[in-house]
């Protein structure tokens, strides 16, 4: 019995070493050829990601919203939102970047504002061998731009919306960027919602009863084999931002604007759910590209909201775990 459970850990061991080196060959390799789209390779005066959305998602939704006439689909740069941050803001875009106020609920945003940033630590590398070399962090591109090469850089992701929900409510991301566009004089509006993703926390804000499957839904998705169950929960969590991204249209002035994804969701396509760095699979990699426009109604007079630096490191840490990512 002990040598089966020696054999065990020592295979799991090694699987994990095995994906860690992958994720950081992908990665190094990436770094300096990315494979997708970039955001700033098509002109756009407003451009709206939404986290984790996939394109058959946005599609099914699409006939109960006026504003989304058709869904295109592009391939995204990444597969996680670190892995879209640092390949999204980099030296060959710096002029683009200059003239984009970016209002940013992902917290992996915060990496902008570092002074010492670590492209490599991802879930999937950062225990292996290979994370810990000082070999592949010496070959990594050093083109990253960071916070101040923003013409403004609004990071959200330190306000919580409360117990028992780690999660930036959607309003709170469209006051601020509607609040940003009325007064801002930048050429390139950059707004970041954190729905679809996970927790799914549509049901908490309308006080339906919050469940585990909620906050942890490929737990669920694994334990009861319901798919249909969650795949609704993730298309209301969609609604439920896109309600707001609503709001924002109708109270922003933008000839075109795109809304868009940093990466999509796998709900147990090749055996795997939510997302990972150097997937290369249509979910995960394909996001929709929608175009549409704003024009300010004048109407909606958005609420002020607390700034990033009245929040603790502690917040910051419990938002990435409600996220999964820790």
């Amino acid at each position: 019995m002990k040598n089966r459970e020696l054999i065990q850990r020592g295979a799991h061991r090694f699987a994990l070493e095995i994906l860690g080196l992958y994720t950081v060959l992908w990665i190094t390799g990436t770094s300096w050829y990315p494979l997708g789209k970039n955001i700033y390779e098509e002109d756009w005066d407003a451009l709206i990601i939404l986290d984790a959305c996939r394109v058959d998602a946005l599609r099914e939704v699409a006939p109960e919203y006026d504003y989304i006439k058709e869904v295109d689909s592009v391939m995204s740069i990444a597969g996680t939102s670190k892995e879209w941050v640092d390949h999204t803001f980099t030296e060959k875009y710096q002029s683009e970047v200059a003239e984009t106020a970016y209002i940013t609920a992902n917290s992996f945003a915060e990496q902008l504002a570092e002074e010492d940033r670590d492209y490599l630590r991802y879930l999937e590398s950062e225990k292996s061998i290979a994370y810990k070399s000082d070999l592949f962090h010496k070959y990594l591109s050093r083109d990253k731009l960071n916070s101040d090469d923003f013409h403004t850089f609004t990071p959200l992701f330190k306000q919580i919306v409360g117990d028992p929900v780690d999660q930036l409510h959607p309003e709170v991301v469209t006051d601020v960027a509607i609040r940003t566009a009325r007064k801002s004089d930048a050429n390139r509006l950059l707004v970041h919602y954190m729905q679809p993703h996970k927790p799914y926390l549509y049901a908490y804000s309308q006080s339906e009863s919050y469940k585990d499957r909620h906050r942890r839904p490929f737990k669920y998705l694994r334990q009861t084999g319901n798919k249909h169950r969650v795949w609704q929960d993730y298309l209301d969590n969609l609604r439920f931002v896109l309600d707001h991204v609503e709001t924002l249209l109708s109270n922003t002035d933008a000839k075109k604007v795109v809304i868009t994804a940093d990466h999509g969701e796998m709900f147990g396509e090749l055996g795997m759910t939510g997302h990972k760095a150097g997937i290369i699979h249509p979910v995960l990699r394909w996001v929709p590209w929608c175009v549409t426009r704003a024009e300010d109604s004048g109407e909606y007079e958005p609420s002020e909201h607390l700034t990033d630096d009245q929040a603790t490191e502690k917040e910051v840490q419990n938002r990435l775990d409600a996220l999964g990512y820790t």
